[in-house]
């Protein structure tokens, strides 16, 4: 799915593309390990398929073990694996990446070991020819692009998470990683790296430094291994260096916690400050949790751009002409002018000019209650 820009670098390096499909029983056996598409054809897996196929089988297992490659031939096999209509099972090597995830998305149930890899970015490709030809691989690529990301889409348990990372290049992921995604049903024990995944892994840029385990290393010491690798410490680190390297990350952890807690809490002081500021003058009392709940969540700018749009409140005795003016002489409006919303605002914010007016005009007290 577009590493080969990753892989060949001065030299070709990559594990010799290799897909199979064999009966096994009463299913089939599909391997696909290595650079997806560079040697093997997907019309000679389409063969194979068929032939199975026609002994009546409709289950299958596929089992990955690849950094991805071609992303149009990738479609191309989870066409032809979509053939079996029965249980169609996983599971992954050390790594499954790019164009290998598409077809691990497409198995009902798909496994990795917990020390295995998984890697999704956008389809791309390389192109050459006339304008029409480049045209025609742009839309092919797009096209396939939707296809992969609505099948991502389609399992993930953080859609927005994937929104983020889509489209910002390659998004990696342990195991358990890849599991609480969605991407991935279930995590196996861990598996023995070769040299030939750990040179993979090394050439398509996996930031986890696989490295060839001997078979006179204890499991404890394949453990400690992994777990150095990860926290960045060399791969002979002791138990104490990676105490401490756990301790420094919780630490660090701790502190960012506190500090967003507490710009946190600030920019919540400023949004009220800003809203009640406002109150009375631009919003009314109903509105004031709305304004607080937006500059929470859009933030300050959002919300001073917001409220500095909003007019102010005008009130009916803010705009009441008291008179004319004839001769440089104010001449006062009377009560039988003012509009009854007028009065009413008078009589509720403004009683003894009400009262005065009242007076005025009917030469008796009103009775307010």
């Amino acid at each position: 799915m577009g590493n080969e820009n990753n892989i060949t670098m001065g030299k070709r390096f990559a594990m010799p593309f290799s897909i199979t499909a064999e009966k096994k029983g009463k299913h089939a056996e599909i391997r696909i390990i290595g650079v997806i598409g560079w040697e093997t054809s997907s019309e000679d897996f389409r063969r194979q398929v068929d032939s199975i196929l026609a002994e009546g089988i409709t289950d299958a297992h596929i089992y990955i073990n690849s950094v991805g490659g071609s992303c149009f031939d990738a479609s191309e096999i989870v066409n032809i694996i979509s053939k079996f209509k029965g249980n169609v099972t996983g599971e992954g090597g050390a790594i499954v990446a790019s164009a290998g995830t598409y077809i691990a998305l497409h198995c009902k149930d798909f496994s990795m070991p917990a020390n295995g890899q998984f890697m999704v970015h956008k389809p791309h490709c390389f192109a050459e020819g006339t304008a029409d030809e480049l045209a025609a691989t742009i839309k092919g690529l797009k096209d396939t692009e939707a296809l992969y990301y609505e099948a991502y889409k389609s399992v993930a348990s953080d859609i927005s998470e994937l929104d983020r990372r889509w489209g910002t290049g390659d998004w990696w992921m342990t195991a358990g990683e890849a599991k609480k995604m969605g991407f991935i049903t279930a995590v196996r024990p861990r598996v023995k790296i070769d040299k030939d995944t750990a040179e993979q892994a090394r050439a398509c840029g996996c930031p986890v430094a696989f490295v060839p385990e001997k078979s006179t290393e204890t499991k404890n010491d394949k453990k400690m291994e992994f777990i150095a690798l990860a926290l960045g410490l060399k791969s002979d680190a002791t138990q104490a260096d990676i105490t401490a390297k756990l301790t420094e990350l919780q630490n660090r952890a701790a502190r960012v916690d506190e500090l967003e807690k507490t710009i946190k809490g600030v920019r919540e002081a400023q949004v009220t400050a800003m809203v009640d500021a406002a109150a009375g003058k631009k919003i009314t009392a109903d509105k004031r949790q709305h304004f607080i709940d937006l500059g929470n969540n859009a933030g300050v700018d959002v919300l001073k751009n917001t409220l500095d749009a909003i007019p102010e409140i005008v009130k009916p005795t803010d705009v009441i002409v008291p008179g004319k003016t004839v001769d440089g002489k104010l001449i006062e409006k009377k009560f039988e002018d003012l509009t009854e919303a007028e009065l009413k605002d008078l009589r509720e914010n403004n009683r003894a000019e009400y009262v005065r007016l009242f007076r005025a005009h009917y030469n008796v007290e009103p009775v307010i209650n």
